[in-house]
């Protein structure tokens, strides 16, 4: 299931291929919305990661994650957000 982003006036929105490059995980990233959306799935073995190309000052980025249904113990999900000074 893929949320909307809800519009935000005067950002410029970039795709997937366009500010950002896959670290790991080839199988794990699926790119959906023509690149403006990326799915993240996690197996027994890895996840998959991505880091974008450019330095921004700000920005908006939205993360929706889901736990497996039946057994989610030592699964652990984070979202990093890298600042550089």
């Amino acid at each position: 299931e893929t949320t909307a982003l809800p519009e935000l006036p005067n950002l410029t929105t970039l795709s997937f291929e366009e500010g950002y490059t896959q670290l790991f995980g080839d199988s794990n990233l699926m790119l959906h919305r023509d690149g403006m959306a990326v799915h993240l799935s996690l197996d027994q073995r890895t996840g998959a990661g991505f880091a974008s190309q450019d330095l921004y000052l700000h920005g908006v980025f939205s993360a929706s994650i889901k736990l497996p249904s039946d057994y989610a113990a030592g699964v652990v999900v984070a979202f990093y957000v890298r600042l550089y000074s």
